[in-house]
């Protein structure tokens, strides 16, 4: 059986652990993402990211939301979209 603390291959990415912090509506920002990395966390992904604030410039999609600390990586992101009418 796995163990929590086993590396283990996310694509062609070698991650430390299995500990990943999932997508946090609302308090996803880089700081939480800092804080699990400290406590060992191997992962964390973003919170969720417009695709309407992507394409549209938002200043808040691009200043919190897609903040990526150097002491980060590995780290992924993640967007959501809707579908145009």
């Amino acid at each position: 059986m796995r163990k929590l603390t086993d590396p283990w291959k996310l694509a062609s990415h070698e991650l430390p652990n299995r500990l990943v912090l999932a997508p946090l509506a609302g308090i996803g920002n880089w700081f939480v993402r800092m804080q699990a990395k400290r406590y060992g966390a191997g992962l964390c992904v973003s919170e969720m990211v417009s695709s309407f604030g992507l394409k549209y410039g938002d200043e808040r999609t691009h200043r919190e939301f897609l903040r990526i600390h150097p002491d980060e990586h590995p780290s992924r992101s993640s967007s959501s979209a809707t579908t145009p009418r």
